[in-house]
């Protein structure tokens, strides 16, 4: 073999194992957005009120409504009479072309209906894809431990809490009244996180300080009730969470606004559905 064949075959290698290793990202991340959605949607089947929207997996991962909306597609999650259409005529062999023709759509809208190829599209992407996945992964942790803790009452439960609230820097959380805000945890001098939070909200920064933040976790704690479970003689306890209407509720204390939503999104508290829809960015 000659030595431009050897540096070729070399070449041929190495191209295989970086698509396999962009395929084991876009999977992942696939993977990551299929749980974030949680329930399938088929506009023929009748799908729980309370499910995850493509505006929660938008929110959770920082991306647009029609990119979130493909990605379903291409994860098999979302299914309309359009994206049926569009999936039975590549089927059948079709161009995009010969499918504008048939079905009067425009080349774009086509497109947000055809599934991902990761070798074409998240080449320059598999970075982000690797930190989105495991950011997203490190909150939905940090919410189980928190759920888990209280259900046993755990000491730890500032502790749990706090780290919460860390792993959801930057998520673009709504108030009661729909408003957007995000925070992050303001930093020391020497660079380690402080025990304050800087909200932004509609173009302004506050500071939320971490104590406040305790009291009304510590409020919210005191109004859950447990309750004991019997079931073929292995007992085990129930949490039953608290339902706040409006963020006063759990206290008059500074900030509690945005405490309520961040609290609603941990599963800490329950909110009725009209407000869940605000707390979601719905009108």
């Amino acid at each position: 073999m000659t030595t431009l064949k050897k540096k070729q075959k070399k070449q041929n290698i190495a191209n295989k194992r970086d698509k396999d290793q962009l395929q084991t990202v876009f999977q992942d991340y696939l993977s990551c957005i299929a749980d974030c959605f949680e329930v399938s949607y088929d506009d023929r089947k009748s799908r729980p009120a309370n499910a995850p929207s493509l505006r929660d997996v938008c929110a959770e991962f920082s991306i647009s409504i029609p990119k979130a909306r493909k990605l379903l597609i291409t994860a098999g999650m979302y299914s309309t009479k359009q994206s049926r259409r569009v999936e039975e005529l590549l089927q059948q062999g079709k161009s995009v072309e010969e499918i504008i023709d048939l079905t009067g759509l425009k080349k774009s809208s086509i497109n947000a209906y055809i599934p991902y190829q990761y070798y074409s599209y998240y080449m320059d992407e598999a970075s982000r894809q690797v930190a989105d996945s495991a950011k997203y992964r490190r909150r939905q942790k940090a919410v189980r431990n928190l759920q888990k803790g209280i259900l046993e009452a755990e000491e730890t439960l500032d502790d749990l809490l706090w780290h919460a609230v860390v792993q959801y820097q930057h998520y673009p959380f709504h108030t009661s009244s729909g408003k957007l805000f995000d925070y992050i945890i303001k930093r020391k001098k020497n660079a380690t996180r402080s025990e304050m939070l800087v909200i932004s909200y509609e173009g302004e920064n506050k500071l939320l300080p971490k104590r406040s933040v305790l009291r009304v976790f510590h409020n919210v704690l005191d109004a859950i009730e447990y309750k004991k479970m019997v079931n073929v003689n292995v007992s085990s306890k129930e949490s039953i969470i608290p339902t706040y209407a409006e963020p006063e509720e759990m206290g008059r204390i500074f900030g509690v606004s945005y405490i309520y939503s961040m609290f609603w999104k941990f599963g800490v508290i329950r909110v009725p559905d009209y407000v869940e829809k605000k707390l979601k960015g719905l009108r």
